[in-house]
This record gives C-alpha cells, sequence and structure tokens, in this order.
C-alpha cells in the first residue's frame, strides 16, 4: 500500500501530460491559422494586382485602384496601397487575424 503522500500522484501526472498535449496542440493550431491567413492574404493581393493591370490595360472595365479595392473588399481585406508606375501596378494588402495585421505586397506589369 502506498503512503498517503503518493495517492493520487499518477493522475496528477496524466492530467499535466493531457493538459501540455492539449496546449501544445492550442498553440500549433492558432500558428497554422496565421499561415494560411497569411496565404490567403498573398493570393488576394497577388489577385487583385492582376485585375487592376488588366484594367489598366483595357482588358477589363474599371479604374484599376477602384478594381483592386473591390476585389480585395469582397475577400474581406483591406487595400492599403495601390501604385501605378508606367504599366505597372503594385499593391498592398492588409489583414487581421486574432489581434496580429498581416501584410502582402504584389506587382503586377511588363
Amino acid at each position: 500500500m502506498k503512503p498517503l503522500g503518493e495517492r493520487g500522484s499518477g493522475t496528477v501526472l496524466a492530467l499535466s501530460v493531457a493538459f501540455v498535449g492539449v496546449s501544445l496542440f492550442v498553440v500549433l493550431q492558432l500558428a497554422a491559422l496565421q499561415m494560411l491567413q497569411h496565404a490567403r492574404t498573398q493570393a488576394v493581393a497577388d489577385a487583385a494586382a492582376i485585375a487592376a493591370e488588366d484594367a489598366l490595360r483595357g482588358l477589363n472595365t474599371g479604374y484599376p485602384c477602384e478594381v483592386a479595392k473591390q476585389l480585395t473588399a469582397e475577400n474581406g481585406m483591406e487595400l492599403s496601397e495601390c501604385r501605378i508606375v508606367n504599366l505597372e501596378v503594385f499593391i498592398n494588402v492588409q489583414s487581421e487575424t486574432l489581434g496580429i495585421v498581416l501584410i502582402a505586397r504584389a506587382r503586377a506589369g511588363a
């Protein structure tokens, strides 16, 4: 028979291991969510730059920066910068996940 001071120590150890495992899982899921959101933000920035460049060349209707702004807004993100230099379009897009602001940059043109 175990002394009174050692009773329940296996339970405490098992609960501690379970808590560490769940905590690690939560941290990894949050990191994966951030990486996924960054990839989405970059994809939207790329698409917005291409759409704006198409509008600049006359392949689509509309003003280039307005087209980019509309595309980013439809995806729940914010167009923070749109510059046109010669026949190139430079785009900056922002999104926020868990209080962290993610920024993606894209360029389209000749």
